[in-house]
């Protein structure tokens, strides 16, 4: 888990969420690293939300129809962070 706080605060978010999923340790890793080749290294909400969206296929980030995709990632990155929070005692 220090390998994550490493990253940022909201790193760790991503392997949970990731996990939710059902995805493998070696999935959530290529999808990390294509986020953070879309800017959500940058750390910062918009920055993952657009980052988010880049993953859609078809100019997802551009186009408003999917503007609930970046939303609903966002809502699992605050909630986990909550979590991540509570979990630290923070």
């Amino acid at each position: 888990m220090s390998r994550i706080k490493d990253r940022g605060p909201h790193a760790a978010w991503r392997v949970y969420y990731f996990k939710s999923l059902g995805c493998t340790d070696r999935d959530h890793g290529k999808t990390a690293m294509l986020m953070a080749d879309n800017g959500a290294d940058a750390q910062t909400r918009a920055a993952e939300r657009l980052a988010a969206l880049a993953i859609l296929p078809l100019g997802g980030a551009s186009k408003p129809a999917y503007a609930f995709y970046g939303d609903a990632v966002m809502e699992f990155a605050t909630q986990f962070q909550q979590d991540i929070n509570q979990l630290g005692g923070a």
